[in-house]
């Protein structure tokens, strides 16, 4: 009888997806350090075909890691715009010119050290990378180990979760072929054993799964986000150029140009008298939902001013919420 893991391969060699970043699993040469890195990088919190696009313009400009390291922070967050969670590009530079330093780490315990990489990308990154036994467990591979397992996982906290799904993920760990068996159970998370009406007909351990005979599925309700209000201002000088402002190192834009905003509460603003509202523009982050009112005005006094012309918008790093903005006021 194969084994858990011995199944999981033999199904990842038939449907593996293809991705840029992703060896074919006959090569025996692994990936890229630098390009699994990055990858992982842009896959936190976001989705693979999304990643796509961006990961291949991103290697276009930086393809390995001396370029990156001696990029400046605006060029980066130039090709993240749109991605999101722009955090990700500050600790991406950051952990650049760490590694220019010091060299690009081979263990799980040393990429735990960089900025922005916790124990799934550590270990997602030794395995995808290296072929180390390290145990990395996203949300997929959390549900896939505690659906199989029959683990009960309700009531218990965080560390002590991940401390049974750790030693469970050992003892399914292949003796070679890490980094393919990694990403096979992503693959399978994502298109079989998928949080909601999993297809456990087309599933390689269907067999031996405990699911969902032990763990039913218990739909959650869901938690509205939270609302916030904000004005952006549109102020122009001579109808060719356009304020613009870079965000400081507290907001959750940092780094990023954008149009002149108020800080984001959660009451409306009241009407301004001195400006001309040109729309509303909603936008949905993570844990709250923004609604902009959308101001023209004739000046403003502001933190870093910039006049840009207007055909050089292109040329800053927006956020997709200022791109919302700039389509609404220069359609």
């Amino acid at each position: 009888m194969l084994s858990f893991s011995q199944c999981v391969l033999q199904w990842y060699d038939l449907h593996q997806r293809t991705f840029p970043w992703r060896m074919p699993s006959s090569q025996p040469s692994r990936p890229d350090p630098y390009g699994v890195w990055i990858s992982e990088m842009m896959l936190q919190q976001t989705q693979a075909e999304t990643v796509v696009p961006y990961f291949q313009a991103f290697m276009q400009r930086f393809p390995n890691l001396s370029s990156l390291a001696h990029a400046a922070i605006h060029d980066v967050l130039l090709l993240w715009q749109g991605l999101g969670y722009y955090r990700r590009a500050h600790h991406v530079h950051q952990a650049a010119q760490q590694m220019q330093e010091t060299g690009m780490p081979c263990t799980e315990a040393d990429w735990r050290r960089l900025p922005g990489i916790g124990p799934y990308t550590a270990a997602a990154i030794s395995a995808i990378a290296f072929d180390q036994s390290a145990v990395a467990i996203d949300g997929n591979i959390r549900r896939i180990l505690s659906r199989h397992a029959g683990l009960t996982l309700e009531g218990l906290s965080e560390k002590h979760t991940m401390e049974r799904l750790q030693h469970q993920g050992k003892l399914y760990l292949p003796d070679q072929r890490v980094g393919d068996y990694t990403q096979a159970l992503m693959d399978l998370g994502s298109r079989v054993c998928t949080p909601k009406s999993p297809t456990c007909a087309l599933c390689p351990v269907q067999d031996t799964c405990q699911y969902p005979s032990i763990i039913p599925h218990v739909k959650k309700p869901s938690v509205p986000k939270p609302k916030r209000y904000g004005t952006v201002f549109i102020v122009q000088k001579d109808e060719e150029y356009v304020l613009l402002t870079q965000q400081n190192e507290h907001t959750l834009l940092k780094g990023l140009w954008g149009f002149p905003t108020t800080p984001w509460t959660s009451v409306a603003p009241d009407p301004d008298p001195l400006c001309h509202l040109m729309g509303i523009v909603e936008h949905h982050f993570t844990h709250f939902s923004l609604s902009l009112q959308v101001m023209k005005r004739e000046t403003l006094a502001c933190e870093m001013p910039m006049w840009v012309p207007l055909s050089q918008l292109e040329c800053y790093a927006f956020s997709n919420l200022m791109r919302k903005v700039q389509a609404l006021a220069f359609p």
